[in-house]
């Protein structure tokens, strides 16, 4: 009641005094307030903290994320033009790369040398460059301390920010939507139009949410007679933009012909592939949308990455619901706008987007990517905001952060900190995705990359084998980690070359493995030597509808197989054809392994 009695105060002071009032509040805003301090305290020393719970490897040229083993090995053709020459794999990885990712990558890798220390940077660029953005948009539409606050949050809220780790394309999401916040919030139309070509050719399904926001405000202000006329010729130059905007998209995210059409919903229906139960993209049938939103689109509150009371596992979503609706009902009982119409705009541009996505599956990919990244970044932003100007003393300078002006903002950003507390925990949980390195198979892949030649084909169990191309810098015949089903034809041959993987890997003699592999053009076989064991022959499984011919390939005596007539130790002078065996791997060589049967 103090704060409606007050706005009530302040409403009936002539207009030039609130005026002249307001220009002399701007004027003796200071930087160093107890609010301003208490925050910028709170994110140097979670700052400090998730770096160290990164134990070290960020920067750490051995360490990367495991969606890296799929993307990040076409940047080694930066400084080697010939490996990978001719790849189906690497084509279709590369395309996967929006244009601007790709010649940001490149232009780093060509000092580097090296993708992975290349992804470091990268994820150098986003983490630095969400944070930033996020802190001058929040300081911008309510001041240094909440801004503080959101960049603080940003950090605490893990499963966004270890979208970014390994500088992979997807980790551009919460920096192109924290920069869309600033630029709209500074009125920086231009800016933004040059934002929307960026995120064209960087992030087509973020740009998309974020320009469909942009035309709700351009709408709006048309509809308002006080802002229509300075509107009308920033949307007519807006509109004239988007053919350009979308060709853009467009030609970012086309593929080859050769790698056929993309799955339709209706396809992925009829797919094992796609099967939640057996698939290697456990997509189909979609959750429902109210389950799939509860379960990502609230991660800025509760994590999956740890568990809070069941409780709050089960009603965090209400709870802030609940919160958002009590906020915007006292809002209007007190006369206070404190969810402006763009707040509005970005909240429906991503339901939009989500449930298009749903509708259009999979053409506009993974409907939950619609949601995870942008519904975190909304609550980071925009609710440290609401807070923060419902409960200021004053109803027009909310960027005023000393403690009497701001002391209850600052009471209720706390009791959010204490709810996030409740639910997340200290949000420092996990590798943050820094979750392979380069030695985690022994030494394989530095052998691999060592002794044998540029164009040599690696095949082996398609799992074991995943960090063939980044790791061991060789083309890999077929990997799990490659092995999408979204495109047709791409996908048809990659099942055929994963059924030939594994029927080598289960050969019943050295003699049938060689038929196998010879006709391929394989120079190298990797077996994964615990697979042999009762134990895990018994176990073997893989997705379907390749699972089930593991399942039967597995099913001899575990002493019925090629892998089991090779030597125990490597001896180049008797056994030429086995030059490396270690504790988790063994490499045969095709052509030596014939030269030998012949004799």
């Amino acid at each position: 009641m103090q704060l409606v009695r007050q706005q009530h105060r302040e409403s009936e002071l002539p207009r030039a005094e609130r005026k002249a009032e307001l220009g002399q509040a701007h004027q003796s805003h200071k930087l160093l307030t107890i609010p301003n301090f208490l925050m910028a305290i709170l994110f140097f020393v979670y700052l400090y903290a998730f770096i160290a719970s990164l134990q070290g490897r960020w920067f750490d040229p051995r360490w990367t994320t495991d969606d890296a083993l799929q993307q990040a090995f076409v940047f080694y053709q930066v400084n080697d033009p010939d490996l990978f020459r001719n790849d189906l794999i690497t084509e279709m990885m590369t395309q996967y790369l929006t244009p601007i990712h790709l010649w940001v990558g490149q232009a780093i890798t060509y000092f580097t040398a090296d993708p992975m220390m290349t992804g470091h940077w990268i994820m150098l660029i986003q983490f630095v460059g969400v944070l930033v953005f996020l802190f001058l948009a929040v300081k911008e539409l309510a001041g240094i301390a909440p801004a503080f606050f959101s960049a603080t949050w940003m950090l605490f809220a893990r499963n966004s920010m270890q979208r970014v780790t390994g500088g992979l394309q997807r980790g551009w999401a919460p920096m192109l939507f924290a920069a869309y916040f600033y630029l709209l919030a500074k009125e920086k139309h231009k800016s933004i139009w040059i934002l929307f070509l960026i995120g064209c050719l960087l992030h087509p399904p973020t740009t998309l949410a974020i320009a469909g926001s942009y035309w709700l405000v351009l709408l709006y202000r048309l509809l308002k007679p006080q802002t229509r006329a300075k509107t009308k010729k920033v949307a007519l130059t807006f509109l004239i933009l988007n053919p350009i905007f979308a060709l853009s998209a467009y030609l970012a995210t086309k593929k080859s012909e050769d790698l056929g059409q993309m799955a339709s919903y209706a396809q992925a229906k009829l797919m094992p592939e796609f099967s939640r139960e057996v698939g290697r993209f456990k997509m189909v049938p979609l959750l429902d949308a109210w389950t799939e939103i509860k379960l990502f689109g609230f991660q800025a509150f509760n994590t999956s990455l740890s568990k809070a009371s069941p409780f709050l596992e089960s009603y965090t979503p209400h709870i802030v619901l609940g919160f958002l609706a009590a906020l915007l009902g006292f809002s209007l009982l007190i006369k206070r706008n404190v969810f402006k119409f763009e707040t509005f705009a970005l909240l429906v541009a991503i339901f939009v987007t989500y449930f298009a996505a749903r509708v259009f599956a999979f053409h506009l990919f993974v409907p939950q990517r619609y949601i995870q990244i942008p519904l975190a970044m909304f609550f980071v932003t925009f609710l440290p905001v609401a807070v923060w100007k419902l409960f200021h003393s004053s109803s027009r300078d909310f960027r005023d952060t000393s403690f009497s002006a701001s002391r209850h903002s600052l009471f209720f950003l706390l009791l959010l900190s204490i709810f996030l507390w409740s639910s997340s925990g200290t949000g420092l949980y996990g590798d943050a995705n820094f979750n392979k390195v380069s030695y985690f198979q022994g030494d394989v892949w530095k052998w691999v990359s060592e002794n044998t030649p540029k164009d040599a084909v690696i095949a082996g169990h398609p799992t074991h084998i995943d960090a063939v191309e980044l790791f061991g810098k060789r083309i890999g015949y077929a990997t799990t980690e490659t092995a999408h089903p979204f495109y047709d034809k791409y996908y048809q041959e990659i099942k055929r070359r994963l059924i030939v993987s594994f029927k080598a890997h289960y050969a019943e003699d050295l003699d049938e493995l060689v038929s196998i592999l010879e006709p391929e053009g394989i120079d190298y076989f990797i077996f994964k030597r615990k697979e042999f064991y009762p134990e895990a022959l018994a176990k073997a499984d893989y997705f379907e509808p390749i699972g089930t011919e593991v399942r039967q390939l597995a099913s001899r005596d575990y002493m019925d197989y090629a892998y089991k007539k090779l030597p125990r130790e490597v001896d180049l002078e008797k056994f030429p054809y086995m030059p490396y065996r270690d504790d988790l791997s063994v490499i045969v060589d095709v052509s030596a392994l014939k030269s030998f049967l012949k004799q």
